[in-house]
């Protein structure tokens, strides 16, 4: 659920106001530094470690798990084309403009995505899967801009109903009764959980806050290395012990504990690469 939560996260923190075509550009260009360069550099690194050839990579429509990073690429370029429509509009009737091609773009990504997704120079831009994740980047860059985010991650109700309906949905699961978006639906209001967990940790002190917000300002750093920690550890044998006894409860005790043990590696990884000057300005920008 990482790279959904990374693009969700995204949207929060994207610059709403309109900008200058020179700031626009200065913007961009950061935007490929930040996220295309590491997509290539790391993401090609990956590939070849894994044993497959350079243009398996661009043509893999998961780009070996690296797609994330070019379809949010992919995302910030259309916030910026918009917001620079949207930004000639009055302000009085932007939030109803916004809202409309919301839906509308919407609606017309999820009527041809299955089209876009036999184009395969579409699917080596990452086009695949910046339609599929579009209503969630620009739903959250919405709450962003019209600073909707204390009411919604703030909310205690909130919080409750998506812990409740995830709660609902794991019996679903566990008592084999499924419907087609369930998976979507869990990957959503678990997201929205996380962020309310955040955002209460965000406005309290202590261990468990300061340890929050430390692994928050370190997403990138666990998706992009957490491939390769996976990569030298064989998890064969979980699908095994999880299909054999179909426990929720042991699902939680087997695979919380190896998730936080990876995003630790990848974050003692990241560290680790972050004391070099150089990797650290060509990976991160810093």
């Amino acid at each position: 659920m990482i790279c959904p939560y990374f693009i969700f996260l995204s949207g929060l923190v994207v610059k709403t106001k309109r900008l200058s075509g020179k700031n626009t550009f200065i913007d961009c260009y950061r935007r490929f530094r930040v996220l295309l360069v590491p997509f290539l550099l790391v993401g090609l690194t990956y590939t070849l470690f894994q044993g497959y050839s350079i243009d398996n990579f661009f043509v893999h429509s998961m780009k070996r798990g690296y797609w994330c990073l070019l379809a949010l690429f992919d995302l910030y370029m259309v916030h910026y084309f918009f917001q620079s429509v949207v930004g000639l509009i009055p302000r009085k009737f932007q939030i109803t403009s916004d809202v409309i091609l919301y839906f509308i773009l919407s609606f017309l990504f999820f009527i041809y995505k299955d089209w876009i997704m036999e184009v395969n120079i579409l699917v080596v831009l990452g086009i695949d899967k910046m339609v599929m994740y579009f209503p969630i980047f620009y739903g959250t860059v919405l709450i962003n801009k019209y600073g909707f985010q204390k009411n919604m991650f703030g909310s205690k109700k909130v919080h409750f109903i998506s812990l409740f309906v995830l709660r609902i949905l794991s019996l679903l699961i566990v008592l084999d009764i499924q419907f087609r978006g369930i998976y979507t639906l869990m990957m959503l209001f678990g997201i929205i959980a996380i962020l309310c967990t955040l955002y209460k940790c965000s406005n309290s002190t202590g261990i468990i806050a300061n340890l929050a917000s430390y692994v928050g300002e370190r997403t990138l750093d666990i998706y992009i290395f957490h491939f390769f920690i996976i990569g030298f550890i064989s998890l064969d044998f979980l699908s095994g012990v999880l299909t054999k006894y179909n426990s929720l409860f042991l699902s939680c005790c087997i695979v919380f504990p190896i998730s936080f043990v990876i995003i630790l590696l990848s974050i003692l990884l990241g560290e680790i690469i972050r004391k070099s000057d150089i990797l650290n300005h060509l990976i991160f920008y810093k």
